[in-house]
C-alpha cells in the first residue's frame, strides 16, 4: 500500500461519515417537514462539496514528498468537511427548520476554505486556475454576510448562490474554462 493509498483510506472514511451524517439528518428533517428552503440549499451545497472534495483528493496521488505537515493539512481539511454537516445538523438537537449553529457552520466553512488553499499551495497549484484564490475569497465574504445579515430572504439567496455557484464551478468552470 502506497502512502497516498494509506492516507486516502483514512480521509475517505472521514468523508463517508460526513456524507452519512448529512443525509441521515436531512432525511429526518424532511420526514418531519422541517427541512426548509435555506437548509435544503445548504444540503445541496454540502452534498456537492463533500463529493467534490472527495474527488479532488486524487490530485494527491502523484505527490511524493509526504511530510507530517501535508498529512496534517489533509486531515484537518477532511475534519472541517466532516464538521460542517454536524454544525448544520447537530446530533441530538431538536428537529427544526432554523439553523441554530450558523456561526459555527460558517466558521468551519471558512476554515475548510483556508485549508483547501493550504493544500493547493503544498501541491504547487495555488494559482491553478489563476482566479482560484478569488473564488475562495468571495466565499469568505459571503459566509460573513450569511452570519451577520438576519434577513431570511438574503440568507436564502446566499444559500442558493453557494450551492449553484459550486455546481457551476465544478461542471462548467473547472471543465471548460481551465
Amino acid at each position: 500500500m502506497s502512502t497516498f493509498e494509506f492516507i486516502s483510506v483514512f480521509i475517505s472514511i472521514i468523508f463517508g461519515l460526513a456524507l452519512a451524517h448529512l443525509l441521515t439528518s436531512a432525511m429526518t428533517h424532511l420526514f418531519r417537514g422541517k427541512l426548509g428552503y435555506e437548509r435544503g440549499a445548504y444540503l445541496l451545497l454540502m452534498t456537492t462539496l463533500i463529493l467534490s472534495q472527495w474527488w479532488t483528493l486524487f490530485r494527491w496521488k502523484a505527490f511524493q514528498t509526504w511530510t507530517f505537515d501535508a498529512f496534517a493539512v489533509l486531515t484537518l481539511w477532511a475534519l472541517t468537511v466532516f464538521a460542517m454537516p454536524v454544525a448544520l445538523y447537530p446530533p441530538g438537537e431538536e428537529v427544526t427548520s432554523e439553523i441554530k449553529h450558523r456561526k459555527t457552520f460558517f466558521a468551519v466553512f471558512a476554515a475548510m476554505g483556508a485549508l483547501d488553499v493550504a493544500q493547493a499551495a503544498i501541491l504547487g497549484q495555488l494559482f491553478q486556475p489563476w482566479y482560484y484564490p478569488l473564488f475562495i475569497g468571495h466565499y469568505w465574504v459571503l459566509a460573513a454576510l450569511a452570519v451577520f445579515v438576519k434577513n431570511p430572504v438574503v440568507r436564502n439567496v446566499v444559500a442558493t448562490y453557494f450551492a449553484v455557484s459550486l455546481i457551476l464551478w465544478l461542471l462548467v468552470v473547472r471543465r471548460f474554462l481551465t
